[in-house]
């Protein structure tokens, strides 16, 4: 019943009915498997809602039961570090994002095969840290690690591929290395493309860094068509008063 409340977006409804289930878990069972994923999802719903403090103290909880009931060194709480870490990112609170994202991946690490999802993520997760805290050198190593392990062993047309792609090219741009950012951006796009087509929201976001990157280059008729495409896709796959569109008709008028 909870489920179909969340999948219906009635999230209020969802939450409700979980803190009801809480309350009778708490009674019955104490704090146990149940319980913590009762609090997981509830976490779930308020992230979903950015909600943020909520979230955050939902996910603690949730990680005080874990580690009360499995060993340090298990995969979920592994996870649960990483869910933890990315509220922190949300928050921009970048330096413990960093201390939950190493915690997850020094988990990960001794457990799984150096090529797993989880540690490509994980990499992929630190790289951002990195990015946003404008260190290229080491965002981008980051980011290439994570691109390595996701080559060996997902579909090379695979989204977090394409996310990889994207994320060096961001790095190359940074850098002033055009021609690299270019190629890292095309990478991305033509999977975008293949698996979701024109309308979709990473395709637009996409058009519009090549686009930065052509004015970059002072190739102002290429930075006009780029941000073009990406104005007629964000015309249609997001919301009118989106701050991405407005940044779009401003680059057109200003490339």
């Amino acid at each position: 019943m909870v489920n179909v409340y969340s999948s219906q977006s009635k999230r209020e409804k969802a939450i409700f009915m979980y803190k009801k289930s809480l309350k009778i878990q708490l009674i019955i069972l104490g704090y146990n498997m149940l319980l913590h994923h009762i609090i997981y999802n509830i976490g779930l719903i308020y992230c979903d809602q950015s909600n943020y403090i909520e979230a955050l103290c939902m996910f603690e909880k949730s990680l005080q039961i874990r580690l009360s009931i499995f060993d340090h060194n298990y995969p979920n709480i592994a996870a649960l570090y990483h869910k933890i870490g990315l509220i922190y990112y949300y928050q921009r609170n970048h330096k413990e994002t960093l201390s939950m994202i190493n915690k997850s991946l020094q988990i990960q690490l001794p457990i799984f095969d150096h090529n797993h999802v989880d540690v490509a993520k994980s990499y992929h997760s630190i790289g951002l840290i990195y990015y946003h805290q404008g260190n290229h050198k080491e965002a981008l190593s980051m980011f290439e690690k994570s691109l390595q392990i996701r080559l060996s062993i997902l579909d090379h047309n695979h989204p977090d591929v394409a996310e990889s792609y994207h994320s060096i090219g961001l790095i190359y741009y940074h850098q002033g290395n055009h021609k690299g950012a270019l190629s890292m951006f095309n990478k991305s796009l033509k999977i975008w493309l293949l698996l979701f087509g024109c309308n979709h929201r990473h395709v637009t976001i996409l058009y519009h860094n090549m686009g930065d990157v052509y004015k970059s280059q002072n190739k102002h008729k290429e930075a006009i068509c780029m941000y073009n495409k990406s104005q007629k896709m964000k015309s249609l796959v997001l919301d009118d008063n989106y701050s991405y569109n407005i940044k779009s008709y401003n680059k057109i008028g200003n490339a």
